[in-house]
């Protein structure tokens, strides 16, 4: 659960930069389909666009029904297994940062605001007393901060147990996926 929290914002991260990526290797991967068959059709393969007869050639033919029968050359297959790779990992890491923004709601604030800037964000105790003092009003000790950020913890820790017990032992196998002992 920790690591998870205090992988929230490389997590975020990833994720905006695996989207950018994804829309860029679709585009790159539409452009190559639409060329597809115009690529398989260059001059250097002895088909120069040039009517040679009223018959259709045999290359012509053989490269049509090799495209009928559902051929994808290499480089294409390429992209479309790199493509579900980006996808798969971009699904994880934004399933990683919908779980923590899940467990921050059912924080209050006080604790939220402890999470948010001592895990997340990797504040300084020193920091978080000054500014807990500017934001709450009240000033808090080292201690008190670590005991508010524990509490947190177990109660995202008492959030997770609650949702097992009501959905069964299903979702045990979820958590392994992210490495979470509940």
């Amino acid at each position: 659960i920790e690591a998870m929290i205090r992988e929230y914002r490389a997590n975020a991260g990833r994720v905006a930069h695996l989207e950018t990526r994804i829309r860029v290797l679709e585009q790159e991967l539409r452009l190559a389909l639409s060329h597809m068959i115009e690529d398989e059709i260059m001059p250097g393969r002895g088909l120069d666009g040039m009517p040679h007869g009223t018959d259709i050639s045999r290359q012509v033919e053989e490269i049509a029904c090799r495209y009928a029968d559902g051929f994808v050359p290499d480089d294409i297959r390429d992209m479309q297994a790199q493509l579900t790779r980006l996808r798969a990992d971009r699904a994880a890491c934004a399933a990683r940062v919908s779980y923590v923004d899940a467990w921050l709601k059912a924080l209050n604030d006080k604790q939220r605001w402890i999470i948010i800037h001592q895990m997340i964000d990797g504040e300084s105790w020193r920091e978080i007393m000054r500014r807990f003092k500017c934001q709450f009003g009240e000033a808090i000790s080292k201690n008190t901060g670590k005991r508010i950020r524990d509490r947190a913890v177990d109660a995202i820790m008492e959030t997770i147990k609650t949702i097992e017990i009501g959905r069964g032992p299903d979702l045990g196998r979820i958590w392994d996926g992210f490495g979470v002992e509940v």
